[in-house]
């Protein structure tokens, strides 16, 4: 078909760049679908106190309990840990800690 195709380059720093972007882009917009929907969001730990009624404990250590029709609890997720692996960071590395690498792992093929 007459097209040439050279050979592939990475070029990490703008690829992270693309990441931080898209991750910021996701953060806004969930944001801005719940201001749009009046959703107040409340961060910090959380559990149910009772029908309607949240505990939140924020980062600066105070606990406010808070009473509404509806609860929404987004936890983010954790990484799954397999016992006898020490997730050293260098060699193996957990899916945030992937993302976030500043340079591309040698090959242990």
């Amino acid at each position: 078909m007459g097209i040439g195709i050279g050979t592939p380059k990475l070029d990490l720093p703008a690829l992270l760049k693309f990441k931080d972007e898209a991750v910021d882009g996701n953060v806004k917009g969930v944001d801005f679908l719940l201001k749009k929907n009046k959703v107040d969001s409340v961060h910090g730990s959380g559990k149910i106190a009772g029908s309607g009624k949240v505990e939140v404990k924020g980062a600066d250590g105070k606990t406010q309990t808070l009473e509404t029709k509806a609860i929404v609890i987004a936890t983010g997720s954790d990484v799954a840990k397999l016992r006898g692996v020490d997730i050293d960071g260098k060699r193996i590395v957990t899916s945030d800690q992937a993302i976030a690498l500043d340079k591309v792992p040698a090959s242990s093929w």
